[in-house]
């Protein structure tokens, strides 16, 4: 099965196995929030991307994080150190970030 579609989750959305299996109906891959940077330099980090990012492995081909940037950030090395940290490669400049399963 060929989707185009890319399921893009954030920490509102669950991190359950069954959540990702549902998902995969509808998408071929998926993107999903790890950092957000405000203007006063706030380190947003996604509680659930851990286990989101790991469940997400378990069912599809391709998974991305990307860091939600806001103007002045302060903090767009911690995403890319937290990024690198976990075995993402940057692709298309350098705000998506992607990790292949083997299969």
């Amino acid at each position: 099965m060929s989707f185009k579609e890319v399921a893009d989750i954030a920490s509102y959305q669950s991190d359950s196995l069954s959540y990702m299996k549902q998902l995969r109906q509808y998408a071929g891959a998926v993107i999903i929030k790890l950092t957000e940077g405000s203007e006063s330099g706030s380190a947003y980090f996604n509680p659930k991307a851990p286990t989101q990012v790991a469940n997400a492995f378990k069912v599809f081909p391709t998974v991305g994080v990307y860091h939600y940037f806001l103007g002045n950030s302060q903090n767009m090395g911690i995403m890319i150190r937290s990024m690198k940290l976990s075995g993402f490669t940057k692709r298309y400049g350098h705000l998506v970030w992607i990790k292949q399963r083997s299969v």
